[in-house]
Parts: structure tokens; C-alpha cells; sequence
């Protein structure tokens, strides 16, 4: 019985005692981690006004910059995410910590969405792909490998595998599927050969050289 009333006591204690209920400490949210919360909600314009005011008050916030680095880019502001990003690399190496690779990367498409291929292949090379840092290099030297002209105006697409397009390569026509989640453009080997489309980069083992255009 005794054992069962020290029970109760710790219970009633811990759950505050005396009748008087805990009242939970009040703690604000930090301003970045809000502008992190909005940008996983897709509240992107809130999430930028919070997070550009992180950085105007603190120009060494790492973490603020990254994310409005990411924000501006997915809003096509390639030049502003990439300010953003470079800064943060900067400060990065003064204080002598490795940058984060996913914002390398996407530091590396600000600048190929800018069409900037000589800065993207420095960013290829920061995040170690030598790969692209020679294809981009030599995309920067001599120029693209190719150009589209889009016949068809914009138009919204349904998310289920189907949307298609019509465009010229080379001022060769063909039709497209749409991969959102796509980078690059990725050609048909017979279409790249009809467009005379030049390989730029690292060929595969065993290429065709003929196919260089």
C-alpha cells in the first residue's frame, strides 16, 4: 500500500502536483528555419521574403543562403541563386568546412540554365565531376552542340507520361517526350545523326567518330 502511494505522489509530481498545470516554456521559432518550413510547404514567395531577411541581418548564414539559393533557383532567377550559392561557397571555405553537394549542384544548373557553360564546368569541377567539367568546358570553347526552335506555343501538360512537343534541332524537325525531371536534352542516335548533332565531352568507349558531325 505505501509502495502504491509513493507511486502515485511521483505521478502527481511529475505531472506538475498541487493541482497547478505545467505550462510549456514559449520558444520562437529561428527566422531560417521558419523560411526552411515554408519552402517545404511550397511557400515560396513567403519563403524567400523570410530567408532574404535571415541574410540581410546575418550575411554569414550559411544555411539561409543555401535554401534561397534554391528557392530562386526553382522560381528561374538563375543569376540571383547563383550569387546566393556562390556566397555560401565562400563562406564555406573561410571557415574551412566542405561545401554541401547538393548546393554545388545546384550552383552547377544556375549557371548551365544561364547558359554560362565556363562557370558551370568550374561547379562540375567543385562538386568533382570531371565529366562535366570537361564536356561544359569544351561546350564553352566551342559553343553548343546543338540549337532548338520550338514550333509549338506553351501549353500546360498533365503529369501522366504523355506530353509531347514538336521542335526542330539543327533546323532538323522531330517530336519530343516531355521529362520534367530531366536535365538535358537526350537525342535518338539516327536523329542525332540526321541533325548532325557534334559530341561534346567525354565519348564513351567504342563512339562512332563518324557521328561527330
Amino acid at each position: 500500500m505505501k509502495r502504491l502511494m509513493a507511486a502515485v505522489a511521483l505521478l502527481a509530481a511529475a505531472c506538475g502536483g498541487g493541482g497547478s498545470p505545467r505550462t510549456p516554456e514559449h520558444t520562437e521559432t529561428d527566422p531560417a528555419d521558419r523560411g526552411h518550413a515554408l519552402y517545404l510547404d511550397g511557400k515560396l514567395d513567403l519563403a524567400e521574403r523570410e530567408l532574404a531577411v535571415v541574410v540581410e541581418r546575418n550575411p554569414k548564414s550559411t544555411f539561409a543562403r543555401r535554401v534561397l539559393g534554391r528557392i530562386l533557383l526553382l522560381k528561374g532567377r538563375h543569376e540571383e541563386s547563383a550569387r546566393q550559392f556562390l556566397s555560401y561557397v565562400k563562406l564555406a571555405e573561410d571557415e574551412k568546412s566542405p561545401p554541401d553537394a547538393a548546393a554545388l549542384q545546384d550552383l552547377f544548373w544556375a549557371f548551365y540554365r544561364m547558359d554560362n557553360y565556363a562557370r558551370a564546368s568550374e561547379a562540375a569541377g567543385l562538386l568533382r565531376d570531371t565529366v562535366f567539367a570537361v564536356k561544359y568546358a569544351e561546350m564553352a570553347r566551342r559553343g553548343p552542340p546543338y540549337t532548338c526552335e520550338w514550333t509549338e506555343a506553351s501549353c500546360v501538360l498533365t503529369f501522366d507520361g504523355t506530353g509531347v512537343g514538336s521542335l526542330k534541332v539543327n533546323r532538323v524537325p522531330g517530336r519530343f517526350s516531355v521529362d520534367l525531371g530531366a536535365g538535358e536534352i537526350v537525342l535518338d542516335r539516327d536523329f542525332a545523326k540526321a541533325a548532325r548533332v557534334r559530341i561534346v565531352g567525354v565519348p564513351s568507349p567504342g563512339f562512332e567518330k563518324d557521328e561527330q558531325g
